[in-house]
């Protein structure tokens, strides 16, 4: 329960989107977004695994990324609720030699023709109540870390979501 009110108190606090980027563990931001949305997860009986077992360095904001991850992971538990399988990974990618690549993976039905090329635009939802603004601001995020998000489907069926950012290697 420690872990967990640090983990929230930490995500909570107010962060400036003028703060410089710094050396950010990729594994560890993995780590706290997954303990906060774990409970939610263990509820829906959804599995969240990552695959990631060893540090990778990146130039980020440690908070703005985890807000990024909570957000794709709250959006994969979502996408799995009325699934048979509910399964979210989180695993890394191949990248260029000076990025590094994350998926978020989901046993989801992925994102259907008609809706993925407007998934970004603030007030778009696929969900029955949403405002449509979490895939946006996660673009902005994104944007401001010198990174890139993608969309994708997975390779057996689902969504996948690629977070692509500069390594750190300090």
């Amino acid at each position: 329960m420690s872990k967990l009110i640090s983990s929230l108190r930490s995500f909570a606090k107010k962060q400036s989107a003028t703060n410089p980027l710094t050396r950010v563990d990729i594994q560890d931001s993995v780590k706290q977004a997954i303990l906060i949305v774990e409970s939610r997860a263990k509820v829906q009986q959804t599995t969240i695994a990552s695959t990631i077992s060893t540090p990778i360095y990146a130039l980020a904001d440690q908070v703005q990324l985890e807000q990024v991850l909570v957000n794709l992971l709250v959006n994969s538990c979502d996408a799995v609720a009325s699934c048979k399988q509910r399964q979210i990974t989180i695993m890394r990618l191949d990248s260029p030699k000076d990025r590094i690549r994350i998926a978020v993976l989901d046993s989801g039905h992925g994102f259907s023709n008609d809706i993925i090329d407007k998934l970004f635009v603030p007030f778009t939802t696929t969900k029955d109540v949403g405002l449509g603004l979490g895939l946006s601001i996660c673009s902005s995020i994104m944007t401001r870390l010198k990174g890139n998000i993608f969309l994708a489907s997975g390779l057996t069926g689902g969504a996948m979501v690629v977070l692509e950012l500069k390594k750190d290697d300090e």
